[in-house]
């Protein structure tokens, strides 16, 4: 049995190298599942660096798939692994020269975010995320300097940054940003935050749901059918 998994791992050490690009790319997103039978010491000293190889990958669709496969990954692993090297994977990616791995990177902050919920890694996704839009020169963060793609996806992530951390930075740090959103000139940010405000007033609680929340309830009521609705 042990000689059956050594040959499967070396067959699929081999396949990171292999010259057909969507091989590389269905060992990226399969990953997780043939990581589940081979235990967690070969997850950690073969698989990882496999898949750290691959997100490097000169291809940017095998890129791309490393950041769908990322968030999963991440709950696989320690908080010392989420903090040193998972953590650095999702800025390298966050800088990638093609735009769909960039994008990619955006999509998936929620679930990534959530994955390292109680880690110094959260807090470093934190500040990415509420600098992403940008700081001008008064040290505020615009969302109108955000690109459609970045607003949009700031938006759709809210509500997964705010279940890592709860209500205990919701005044200080999410609630200014959720407030700027909420008045930015592209219907389709205001909708997605119009779609999760349930989502949130779950997780601050009624009392500053009412205080904070519910007159951003009125404002979108009041604002065109696809925000409305």
């Amino acid at each position: 049995m042990e000689c059956v998994r050594d040959n499967l791992i070396y067959e699929l050490v081999q396949l990171q190298d292999d010259s057909v690009n969507d091989i590389r790319k269905e060992l990226v997103s399969n990953i997780m599942t043939i990581s589940e039978g081979l235990g967690n010491d070969i997850f950690i000293g073969i698989m990882l660096p496999m898949f750290k190889t691959l997100a490097a990958d000169p291809i940017w669709g095998v890129r791309k798939a490393c950041v769908d496969v990322l968030p999963e990954l991440s709950y696989k692993v320690s908080k010392e692994v989420k903090e040193h090297k998972i953590v650095a994977l999702f800025q390298q990616f966050g800088r990638d020269e093609s735009k769909w791995v960039k994008i990619a990177t955006i999509q998936n902050f929620g679930p990534f975010i959530i994955s390292t919920a109680g880690t110094a890694a959260c807090n470093k996704l934190l500040d990415y995320y509420l600098f992403m839009g940008k700081p001008v020169a008064s040290g505020e963060v615009s969302m109108d300097k955000v690109d459609n793609e970045t607003a949009f996806h700031c938006a759709y992530n809210f509500p997964a940054v705010l279940q890592a951390f709860g209500q205990a930075i919701w005044k200080e740090k999410l609630k200014p940003m959720h407030d700027m959103m909420v008045t930015d000139n592209r219907w389709k940010v205001r909708r997605s935050l119009s779609f999760s405000i349930h989502e949130c007033a779950k997780i601050i609680g009624p009392e500053l749901t009412e205080k904070d929340l519910l007159p951003v309830m009125f404002h979108f009521l009041q604002d065109i059918p696809e925000v409305a609705q």
